[in-house]
């Protein structure tokens, strides 16, 4: 009984997530399991390198005065929250507009206004992965 509970509860919630915040919740997902190898390949270049490698220099200056891991979590943890609230009121606005609005839209423009705020965060998650390969390779030189 206490083990099928364990077993459902993360199931439970997975289902609940993915049901409320639907292409959100998987670009959300890919954000910060990106922004994780991010996270290490800045760590291991600035470990390597020192932080004059970082070309982030709010992110430089964070690890600079706070060190190297406070600075990359003071950094991180804001970041993806908002770029994941940005997503999040750009989908509920474009779905807003869609039931609000009286013109007839092809099933394309319902689905593109429904889920910028997906585009935004799946976006962001592509360039924060094109950062950590780039970190990677500097590292692995």
């Amino acid at each position: 009984m206490v083990l099928d509970n364990l077993v459902n509860y993360p199931k439970k919630i997975h289902n609940k997530l993915s049901e409320k915040f639907d292409h959100l919740y998987y670009g959300s997902l890919a954000l910060i399991i990106f922004k994780g190898f991010d996270v290490v390949s800045t760590y291991l270049c600035v470990h390597k390198y020192g932080t004059d490698t970082e070309r982030n220099s709010i992110l430089r200056y964070c690890m600079d005065q706070l060190g190297i891991t406070p600075g990359l979590i003071i950094h991180t943890i804001p970041s993806v929250i908002a770029t994941v609230g940005i997503g999040h009121l750009a989908n509920t606005y474009g779905r807003h507009k869609i039931d609000n609005d009286d013109i007839k839209r092809s099933e394309l423009e319902i689905m593109v206004f429904s889920n910028r705020g997906s585009f935004i965060v799946y976006g962001v998650a592509a360039v924060v992965q094109i950062a950590a390969i780039s970190n990677f390779i500097e590292y692995f030189r």
